[in-house]
């Protein structure tokens, strides 16, 4: 059976320690609230503050990660579209005869091409 009993003076936070040990904070009460005496780690106040502060971090953690990939994502799509403009572009020399029945993959490839550069500009990617 568990005698614990609360030193007054003291943080009014407890742990367990091991299976049924309990232990209050060993640092004078220094802070009231809710009608309980807290040190200024276990505060309720400063705990809340301390967890808001993290969340927040993580946050902005996450944001910046997200942005990277959002980049990495957009850049991986200016490198696929310029990819395909070349490769239609030979296609294209390679079938010089073919040039006028072969007109929907030119448009194509000006299409891709202006897609391109239109990714690479909001990127501020400068092609050259």
């Amino acid at each position: 059976m568990n005698t614990f009993t609360r030193n007054a003076e003291r943080c009014w936070e407890t742990g367990l320690f091991g299976t049924y040990h309990l232990k209050q904070c060993p640092r004078k009460a220094t802070i009231q609230e809710d009608g309980k005496g807290w040190c200024f780690q276990h505060a309720p106040s400063k705990v809340k503050a301390k967890d808001d502060e993290r969340q927040a971090r993580w946050k902005r953690e996450e944001d910046v990660r997200d942005a990277h990939r959002a980049i990495a994502r957009a850049k991986n799509a200016v490198v696929a579209a310029a990819e395909a403009y070349v490769a239609s572009v030979r296609h294209l020399e390679a079938n010089k005869n073919l040039l006028h029945a072969d007109n929907a993959q030119l448009v194509e490839a000006v299409r891709l091409l202006k897609a391109a550069e239109a990714k690479a500009k909001e990127l501020g990617i400068v092609l050259t």
